[in-house]
């Protein structure tokens, strides 16, 4: 059943976008294929387990689809836009130490 209420504007999110960001810094630090573990202090107990940084954003980025919040372009804008400021932070503000 579809939700009666209206989805926000089709603007980038600003989660989704820092999620994006955070977990493309991780991936250029620890590689995108390592597996990691999150929890939630809203849900207790709850563990969310992911093989790589992409398919925890990418579980953000549908599950605002599947609760009727967002549109999938607002979403897909974020996660983009998270990736280029990421991308900027790597290549200008994480430089190796000599």
């Amino acid at each position: 059943m579809r939700s009666t209420r209206a989805r926000l504007p089709g603007i980038p999110l600003r989660a989704l976008g820092v999620s994006s960001a955070a977990t493309a810094v991780l991936a250029v630090f620890y590689g995108n294929n390592t597996p990691f573990t999150v929890t939630s202090a809203g849900l207790p107990g709850v563990q969310r387990n992911f093989t790589t940084f992409t398919s925890a954003v990418q579980q953000v980025e549908d599950a605002r689809i599947y609760a009727d919040f967002h549109f999938r372009f607002s979403c897909t804008d974020a996660a983009t836009l998270g990736a280029q400021v990421a991308n900027y932070i790597t290549s200008t503000l994480m430089q190796p130490v000599h």
